[in-house]
């Protein structure tokens, strides 16, 4: 504090603060006020500062903290207003629903899924402090304090706390150690340690002179022991209100029922999902709509030409979701689709069961052989498959039998057998 104009009864007085902690927050502030003596007995005090404050996450916000005070020889009393100026939250990053771990944020509307978007913020909030203090001058001007806070961010919890402690003047003129605990809903219990060192000020003697209190410290940023800044700021999750794409070209299927006609775009949406699987539906999606993904629900798709396999074509891809399709499908749970997959490359393969039920003449070791198979890329087919947690088998038990078979030029990259999944690649 800098006494900037007045005599022993009245003072105008500049103070400037700074602080920062291990958190890499910070404070910078600046203020003016005035202390006037009041018959003869008490000062009262008022004053207006600017704060500058660096969160731990970096970001910014200033404030501006008027306040008012009253002492007496043995009381004090303090109270403090924090009015954040300009923006009050800043967004740290944007997140889906899913990804902030947030449950039933995804929904469907006709062939696409969406995930609502959420911000994550730091923001802070209007708040108070105040704090009442007794010295006790026989006891060398040792003071004991308590006072309580409490700030309400925009989208976070509203902190409220209380606080005490003590200070002790040293032996050495102008040093003086202190404890401070605080507590609130927020960041529970912190305790600080403080060894302050005044330079010049008043020299302070156990006489009933009020004059010797006109430049006190004036308590502040009582609620944020914690952090290196002055204001609390809490991390807060908000629904902005807008949704993203997640997937498109969606065909959604409902497993146990003869398969339904597909008729144009109004079929398979979410809200209408065709019924089964055949190869009519597939050959009919691909001409709508060229690398469809095709949404099965939990239950038994079977073919209804029972050993000419479902082919689909390139870049269309096939998901085992559960019965809501909300959520890929795991276990017993996954759709079981009874017949073989025959693939034309550029496929992704997700969370199926597959009952191979079609024999396949391929040529191995120079030689035409008949081989009964769960998954079969085409010998036309081009690109990348891959297969992630599926179980494909096959109910032949003769000689020769495999699970997959490859003859064409594709690859396999993402093959993640599982148990009960026999493959082999030739």
């Amino acid at each position: 504090m800098i006494p900037l104009a007045g005599n022993s009864n009245q003072s105008f007085f500049m103070d400037l603060t700074g602080k920062y902690g291990n958190d890499d927050a910070g404070l910078l502030s600046a203020g003016l006020g005035s202390r006037t003596v009041v018959r003869d007995n008490a000062i009262l005090g008022v004053y207006l500062f600017g704060d500058y404050n660096r969160t731990p996450n970096s970001n910014y916000f200033k404030v501006v903290n008027p306040g008012i005070e009253g002492m007496t020889r043995a009381w004090d009393a303090h109270l403090n207003g924090y009015f954040p100026v300009g923006r009050k939250s800043k967004t740290m990053a944007i997140y889906t629903g899913t990804q902030a771990g947030i449950s039933n944020t995804m929904f469907f509307s006709g062939h696409s899924q969406y995930d609502k978007l959420f911000d994550l913020v730091e923001d802070v909030g209007a708040g108070t402090d105040f704090e009442i203090g007794r010295t006790f001058l026989s006891l060398n001007r040792t003071r004991l304090f308590a006072g309580g806070y409490y700030f309400s961010p925009k989208y976070s919890s509203a902190i409220k706390g209380v606080e005490g402690g003590i200070e002790m003047p040293l032996k050495y003129r102008g040093m003086q150690v202190g404890i401070r605990d605080s507590y609130d809903n927020i960041n529970h219990n912190t305790i600080a340690l403080t060894l302050r060192v005044t330079f010049g000020g008043l020299e302070q003697t156990q006489s009933a002179d009020i004059q010797e209190r006109m430049l006190d410290l004036i308590p502040r940023h009582l609620g944020n022991l914690r952090s290196g800044d002055g204001i609390p700021s809490q991390e807060s999750v908000v629904d902005t209100g807008r949704k993203t794409l997640i997937q498109d070209n969606i065909w959604f299927f409902n497993a146990d029922g003869t398969p339904s006609m597909v008729e144009g775009f109004q079929s398979c949406t979410f809200e209408h999902p065709c019924i089964g699987l055949a190869q009519t539906q597939i050959d009919t999606i691909n001409t709508l709509a060229p690398n469809a993904n095709f949404y099965l629900s939990s239950g038994t798709y079977n073919n209804p030409l029972i050993g000419s396999g479902f082919n689909f074509y390139n870049g269309q891809n096939i998901f085992g979701r559960t019965s809501d399709f909300r959520q890929l499908a795991i276990g017993n749970n996954r759709p079981l689709v009874n017949d073989t997959l025959i693939f034309n490359g550029n496929t992704n393969l997700y969370n199926l069961r597959i009952q191979g039920n079609s024999v396949q003449v391929l040529e191995t070791g120079g030689m035409l052989v008949p081989f009964q198979v769960g998954l079969l890329t085409a010998p036309t087919s081009m690109g990348v498959i891959n297969i992630y947690n599926s179980d494909i088998n096959q109910s032949s038990t003769t000689n020769n039998v495999m699970s997959v078979a490859n003859n064409s030029n594709v690859s396999f990259p993402g093959l993640w057998p599982f148990s009960k999944t026999c493959y082999e690649i030739i």
